[in-house]
């Protein structure tokens, strides 16, 4: 992944602090340590699961 590279540069070879990296990339200063100290972590994305229950616009014909 292209951001966990970067990330990996700027610590590594440029000096930039961990916190200075978690500003400019958005991500948190765990998760920056997290790219610097596995070789191999990408990014992972959770799909959210839809929410069970009624919907709130289920009925609206009744109140016309």
């Amino acid at each position: 992944m292209e951001s966990v590279a970067k990330i990996r540069r700027w610590v590594l070879a440029d000096g930039v602090s961990i916190r200075e990296v978690s500003r400019r990339t958005g991500f948190s200063r765990n998760t920056v340590r997290k790219y610097l100290r596995d070789e191999n972590v990408e990014p992972r994305y959770r799909l959210s699961s839809p929410r069970k229950g009624r919907r709130l616009l289920d009925n609206t014909s009744s109140f016309s």
